[in-house]
């Protein structure tokens, strides 16, 4: 039951952020084109950057967007905002390209970094609301705990997320060069599900 409670948060959380990002990101105005044009000139400079400078650069700016999600309740609050300003993005860049932000969302769903981000800041933020029932039931010390090793995770998962989806950055000019990154990914994925599990009964034991 006690692993039950945060995934059922996790899932509830994980889908809601799904749904608000191809909701946000299917807003089509081409008149925003002319007034926000100069959105994909940090995304063109990053094609240019070497590999690891990408992988860092996303690595910092998604574990800082991760670590708010993590302050109970508030982090919910931060990661509709977020979610829902990054789809607002991609829907103007879709405007500016003349191409419909839910299609360019659901392309980047293609991707393997998409799968591994997303969940990243659902877990964070099911576990920031999780710690207030876990603090109450079985006290401060052991949600604490169980925070801290989430925070572990979550950085990992991005850490993962952010070095496929560098490479689909840097590789995207070579056609369906970035959708080599799933056979990478897909044992990833599963390394992160065991990953969860052993630090959930950790938290639990200690």
């Amino acid at each position: 039951m006690k692993l039950l409670r945060p995934l059922t948060l996790f899932i509830i959380i994980f889908l809601g952020e799904i749904g608000l990002f191809l909701l946000f990101s299917s807003f089509y105005n081409p008149s925003l084109a002319s007034q926000y044009g100069g959105l994909t000139v940090v995304y063109n400079n990053l094609v240019y950057e070497p590999y690891f400078i990408v992988l860092f650069s996303i690595f910092l700016h998604n574990l800082s967007v991760a670590t708010l999600d993590f302050i109970p309740l508030f982090g919910l609050a931060m990661l509709v905002f977020s979610i829902i300003e990054t789809g607002l993005v991609v829907a103007i860049n879709g405007s500016i390209v003349g191409t419909p932000g839910l299609t360019i969302s659901l392309y980047l769903f293609t991707l393997p970094h998409s799968w591994l981000e997303l969940p990243a800041y659902a877990v964070a933020s099911a576990s920031g609301i999780y710690f207030i029932f876990d603090a109450s039931s079985n006290g401060l010390r052991k949600a604490t705990i169980r925070l801290f090793y989430m925070y572990l995770m979550v950085a990992v998962e991005l850490l993962i997320a952010a070095s496929f989806e560098a490479g689909e950055i840097v590789d995207k000019s070579y056609g369906l060069l970035p959708y080599l990154y799933w056979i990478p990914a897909i044992p990833a994925f599963y390394f992160l599900i065991v990953f969860y599990k052993y630090f959930q009964r950790l938290a639990d034991s200690s």
